[in-house]
């Protein structure tokens, strides 16, 4: 290495904790699953199994989290439950409840509760 040159730093991919590490419609097809399985009260071990995963997989851990920060399921040590926004996704009273609770969903992760907030908030009058 001469003296202009500079190490290379490792690159380190940043994610944010406010937002899902996968979409929504992920996230359906991942408690579609749950679903299967009764969608109550079903252990982690089970599910991973059901979508051939590992429970300690980060493909799965990353599902069951984005899952959780869309609302879609809920979670008691190592037991899922798909939450009733979730069955009102899967299993729909009609098609306005389900849009409904598509757009609840959207707009359950931190990160996008802040940003329509900001996009809500009226400019202050001067």
């Amino acid at each position: 290495m001469t003296i202009n040159e500079q190490p290379k730093e490792k690159q380190v991919k940043l994610r944010s904790r406010l937002y899902p590490r996968y979409d929504l419609e992920d996230s359906i097809k991942f408690i579609e699953s749950l679903n299967k399985l009764g969608g109550n009260n079903i252990s982690t071990s089970a599910l991973g199994a059901e979508v051939g995963k590992g429970i300690n997989n980060s493909t799965f851990t990353g599902r069951v989290s984005s899952s959780k920060q869309f609302g879609l399921i809920n979670q008691d040590s190592r037991r899922l439950s798909v939450s009733a926004l979730g069955k009102e996704i899967l299993i729909p009273r009609n098609n306005t409840a389900k849009s409904t609770a598509t757009t609840t969903a959207l707009s359950t992760p931190d990160l996008t509760k802040k940003l329509l907030k900001t996009l809500t908030v009226k400019p202050s009058q001067t």
